[in-house]
């Protein structure tokens, strides 16, 4: 529907009727009444709303309130509002005025922006121009009705749908309605735990109402039967949003991406969530908002950058089972060392770091029942299925996206790292950098190794500080237990049923090599080798194990170059490449494999030193085969000039080739002959034999044939002598 506005000489201005008008249209009046004729134009009102002649005793007080104020900032615009109908100079000055008029008026005592101005001004004229048209939105809107009350004698609304001989309607009945609340209640974003299942979505919801409520009988294979009456997933749908207030939707359209990422969902608060120690430990990746120098420059005149921060957290307790800091962006190589971090006992990953943590101090050393993380990519890769399956951990979920608060914990830890270390290093940013302020990155002076030290420091202290109560569970309160991380992971293995286990029951060589850097592996008759660079770079590696060998061996014949991937996976120690290993999906036997002779120039690199040199020898190669396209091109170009001019040469043409053809053979003897005198005729002029023999033929008289033969026989004695 629209309204009329403003009757101009060729043009008519309307406005349309919606909750938020954002602009007028000027149409041709010749056009208009074309539209109206077409139906694309269905009503155009004229008369006010009746609702909006109430007298003032009928509307509450703070909603006049607001009317007034909004009539004030617009006041200015009203007296000539035909003016900011039409867009002229004049109605554009009194937009301005309604603005700096509105920085006095409005509640939070700032200026309104031009699109609210505008808003007040079109609901001002959409409603008839009067001073009620400015009331709020919920004084507007009618009040919520009664549900109706349905039982299974209630007369079908709408057409009905037959299935079978059943006649299945949107109508349920009023017992329906108490099990869906009741289900929306218990199992919305929890888990259901007799189905196992968690319900997230409308069928794994609908799911939980049949299991509870609707069972009929259950075969010798387990196999469940439900009731032909019971609720249908149509019917959930539409009652859903009728029954619950503030109902939040249980789906939302998203891209094929962010759609891919919402497999699983959180059960829900994280207290509800975990049963014991090392039940689910909640993980997230942190920004340090602080620049860091290096410890390898001889002035530290540049800063090496900001570094990433992952965080583990116990769910059951608030416990930081470790924290990981690096320059590598977040990535699944980045959320396994964190794992590894809280699987492992703290001493050990002290004598990685290089510094001492003493095990009783942090006491954690249990391998998690499950991991909660976000929708980065390093959680939601099926990689690390394969990884958690090796060490008996269940599964890794994944909150919904842009919901900290469904990992409270880690959120407040990281808020924790930030206020107390982070923020008050020297190069730290803290707000935004002005124009000609000093750039943090010139303060930067700490080193990654003292970061380490602060931050066992920093986490010593959050293992220890006081939580709200409420966290403590009336076990906990009997038993006199302090409010303190480390007291409540020390109480629950004690006292529950732990989902952890203990890190010393895994050899701890197969842990490091498992939560180590994964690669993408391939094989061919040259060996094992892994693809870097999304694939342009190859590290080739001599497999030691037979098994493997027979996968090369068997490459030619019938074997596929990632048909290793399907037995094996490969990992890559601390960026090294000077081996790989291999560990198996069957057994978890690890082969260890050293680089091969093809990449032996390669020895002693780090990953990234080595993706560099590949790049720079394919720049390098790029170059040279340029170059060598050159010198082709000329020779090309030069053999081709040669054999034009021989052509121009040749006087008689195909005639006289066909007659040269016949003699060939004498005249290739004859070409040979004049080439060999011209050769001969060049060495004579180097060795300057040909003067000599001339001179001494002129002078040396004529020999006898007696005197000949004579010579002839001591030239042979001579010979004899000689062998």
């Amino acid at each position: 529907m629209y309204r009329v506005v403003l009757l101009g000489d060729a043009h008519t201005y309307l406005v349309e009727i919606c909750k938020r008008p954002r602009k007028l249209y000027k149409v041709e009046r010749g056009d208009l009444f074309s539209d109206i004729q077409k139906e694309r134009i269905k009503k155009i009102v004229y008369e006010t709303p009746y609702h909006l002649l109430l007298p003032e005793e009928d509307i509450p007080e703070s909603s006049l309130k607001e009317m007034n104020r909004r009539y004030e900032i617009i006041n200015p615009a009203i007296g000539a509002i035909n003016d900011v109908i039409l867009r002229n100079s004049s109605g554009q000055e009194l937009i301005k005025e309604c603005i700096n008029r509105s920085k006095g008026i409005s509640p939070s005592g700032e200026k309104v922006n031009k699109t609210t101005v505008y808003l007040y001004i079109y609901r001002f004229l959409m409603y008839g121009r009067v001073e009620r048209a400015l009331l709020p939105d919920r004084f507007l809107q009618g009040a919520r009705g009664k549900i109706r009350t349905v039982t299974k004698d209630t007369k079908i609304r709408g057409r009905p749908r037959k299935y079978k001989e059943d006649i299945v309607t949107i109508n349920i009945d009023t017992d329906a309605q108490e099990i869906i609340k009741k289900a929306y209640k218990n199992y919305y974003k929890k888990l259901h735990r007799p189905s196992g299942e968690c319900c997230n979505d409308y069928v794994s919801l609908l799911n939980a109402i049949w299991y509870d409520n609707y069972i009929e009988s259950i075969d010798s294979h387990g196999k469940i039967k439900y009731k032909k009456q019971r609720i249908s997933e149509t019917q959930l749908r539409d009652w859903l949003p009728k029954l619950i207030d503030n109902f939040d939707k249980l789906e939302r359209k998203v891209g094929s991406k962010n759609l891919a990422k919402d497999y699983k969902e959180s059960y829900g608060t994280m207290n509800d969530i975990a049963d014991g120690p090392a039940h689910v430990y909640a993980i997230d990746a942190n920004t340090v908002d602080t620049y860091l120098g290096s410890d390898y420059e001889y002035l530290k005149e540049n800063t090496t950058g900001k570094p990433f921060q992952y965080n583990v957290v116990d769910v059951f307790s608030g416990m930081l089972t470790w924290s990981s800091i690096d320059f590598r962006d977040p990535c699944l190589a980045r959320f396994m060392e964190a794992l590894l971090g809280a699987f492992m006992k703290k001493s050990i990953m002290g004598e990685i770091w290089g510094i001492e943590i003493n095990d009783e101090d942090w006491p954690c050393e249990l391998i998690s029942y499950e991991n909660l993380g976000d929708r980065g990519s390093e959680f939601i890769t099926p990689k690390k299925n394969i990884i958690h399956g090796r060490l008996n951990v269940i599964a890794s979920s994944a909150c919904p996206a842009y919901r900290p608060d469904q990992k409270p914990l880690v959120e407040s830890t990281n808020k924790i790292f930030n206020e107390t270390l982070f923020h008050r290093l020297p190069g730290a940013v803290i707000k935004a950098i002005a124009r000609g302020d000093k750039h943090p990155a010139e303060m930067a002076c700490i080193v990654m190794p003292e970061i380490y030290k602060l931050s066992a420091e920093v986490a010593y202290d959050i293992n220890r500080r006081l939580l709200d109560r409420k966290y403590l569970t009336p076990q906990m309160l009997r038993d006199g237990v302090r409010p303190q991380p480390v007291e409540i992971w020390k109480w629950g293995l004690e006292n529950c049923n732990s989902y952890g286990i203990p890190s010393g029951n895994f050899d701890t060589k197969l842990m490091l090599i498992t939560l180590s850097e994964q690669v993408t592996i391939r094989a061919n008759e040259k060996g094992v080798y892994t693809l870097e660079d999304k694939g342009q770079d190859k590290i080739f590696y001599q497999p030691a194990n037979k098994d493997i060998q027979k996968f090369v061996r068997l490459y030619h014949n019938n074997f596929n170059s990632s048909l290793i991937a399907d037995y094996y996976t490969g990992h890559r120690i601390a960026g090294s490449v000077n081996f790989l290993y291999l560990i198996s999906k069957k057994d978890n036997q690890i082969t260890k494999c050293r680089i091969h002779s093809r990449s032996r120039r390669l020895v002693n690199m780090h990953i990234h030193q080595v993706t560099s040199q590949l790049e720079y020898d394919r720049c390098e190669d790029r170059v040279i085969k340029k170059e060598d396209a050159e010198n082709k091109a000329k020779t090309t170009k030069v053999r081709r000039g040669i054999v034009k001019d021989a052509f121009k040469k040749t006087k008689k043409g195909k005639s006289v080739a066909r007659a040269r053809r016949k003699n060939i053979k004498e005249d290739k003897d004859l070409e040979q002959a004049m080439l060999d005198l011209k050769k001969k005729t060049a060495y004579e002029k180097i060795l300057d034999e040909k003067v000599n023999s001339d001179k001494t033929e002129q002078i040396k008289p004529k020999e006898s044939k007696k005197k000949r033969s004579e010579n002839k026989d001591e030239l042979f004695d001579d010979f004899i002598k000689g062998i």
